[in-house]
């Protein structure tokens, strides 16, 4: 028996391969995306327990803070109960500190009593 084939029937057969093969792609794809659907839902279901896990793991101990010293650095406060002496740069640093404090102190007080002085004479 002779079968004719005609070009219908090839074009035919063809589309259906090619049919065949996009219902074959498209379920492929369906699954690769369920697939990633499920590892999301995954990551999501375990995200407490993994961010515990990672803190827990990356905990590092850190070192206190290295103090500062400095020669002519005194911390106002600190620097009260050191049982270290000062050096003699520090201690003239300090008393060169101390008189232009109380020099400023001292213009203040003297322009302040001179301001109370002329507004009580113009009242």
């Amino acid at each position: 028996m002779i079968t004719v084939t005609t070009k219908k029937s090839v074009t035919d057969a063809w589309s259906s391969q090619g049919a065949a093969r996009e219902v074959l792609d498209l379920a492929d794809e369906r699954e690769e995306i369920r697939r990633r659907i499920r590892d999301i839902e995954h990551c999501i279901n375990t995200s407490p327990e993994r961010h515990v896990t990672l803190n827990e793991s990356d905990i590092q101990d850190m070192p206190p803070p290295e103090e500062h010293r400095s020669e002519l650095f005194r911390h106002p406060v600190s620097a009260l109960t050191s049982s270290r002496p000062l050096m003699r740069r520090q201690a003239a640093a300090q008393l060169t500190q101390r008189r232009k404090h109380m020099l400023v102190f001292i213009i203040s007080a003297l322009l302040f009593s001179v301001f109370i002085g002329w507004v009580s004479r113009s009242l």
